[in-house]
Protein backbone atom coordinates (compact mmCIF):
# COMPACT_ATOMS: atom_id res chain seq x y z
CA UNK A 1 0.00 0.00 0.00
CA UNK A 2 2.76 2.30 1.01
CA UNK A 3 4.19 1.85 -2.52
CA UNK A 4 1.21 2.30 -4.62
CA UNK A 5 0.38 5.71 -2.29
CA UNK A 6 4.05 7.08 -2.80
CA UNK A 7 5.11 6.10 -5.83
CA UNK A 8 6.73 9.06 -7.41
CA UNK A 9 5.44 9.11 -10.98
CA UNK A 10 1.66 7.32 -10.07
CA UNK A 11 1.04 7.93 -6.52
CA UNK A 12 -1.49 10.02 -4.22
CA UNK A 13 1.52 11.84 -2.39
CA UNK A 14 4.12 14.24 -4.48
CA UNK A 15 6.19 15.61 -1.42
CA UNK A 16 4.13 17.72 0.61
CA UNK A 17 1.18 18.15 -2.24
CA UNK A 18 -1.47 15.66 -2.89
CA UNK A 19 -2.31 14.74 -6.35
CA UNK A 20 -6.06 13.91 -6.70
CA UNK A 21 -6.93 12.51 -10.21
CA UNK A 22 -10.24 13.27 -11.73
CA UNK A 23 -12.49 11.02 -13.75
CA UNK A 24 -12.77 13.73 -16.15
CA UNK A 25 -11.41 13.75 -20.12
CA UNK A 26 -10.75 16.97 -22.13
CA UNK A 27 -12.98 17.69 -24.68
CA UNK A 28 -12.55 16.45 -28.69
CA UNK A 29 -11.27 18.31 -31.33
CA UNK A 30 -14.30 20.42 -32.77
CA UNK A 31 -15.68 21.62 -29.70
CA UNK A 32 -15.22 25.28 -30.35
CA UNK A 33 -18.00 24.82 -33.27
CA UNK A 34 -20.52 25.20 -30.97
CA UNK A 35 -19.48 28.44 -28.95
CA UNK A 36 -19.85 32.01 -30.18
CA UNK A 37 -16.68 32.71 -28.01
CA UNK A 38 -13.78 31.55 -26.85
CA UNK A 39 -13.41 30.31 -23.34
CA UNK A 40 -10.05 30.63 -23.10
CA UNK A 41 -9.50 26.75 -21.94
CA UNK A 42 -10.33 23.30 -23.26
CA UNK A 43 -13.33 22.49 -21.68
CA UNK A 44 -14.12 18.46 -20.31
CA UNK A 45 -15.81 16.71 -22.05
CA UNK A 46 -18.98 16.78 -20.24
CA UNK A 47 -18.72 20.60 -20.15
CA UNK A 48 -18.83 20.63 -23.91
CA UNK A 49 -21.73 18.40 -24.19
CA UNK A 50 -24.29 21.25 -22.49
Amino acid sequence: MERFLDHPESGMFRGPYLRIRTPFHKAAAGWEKYLEWDPGFTPYRHQANR
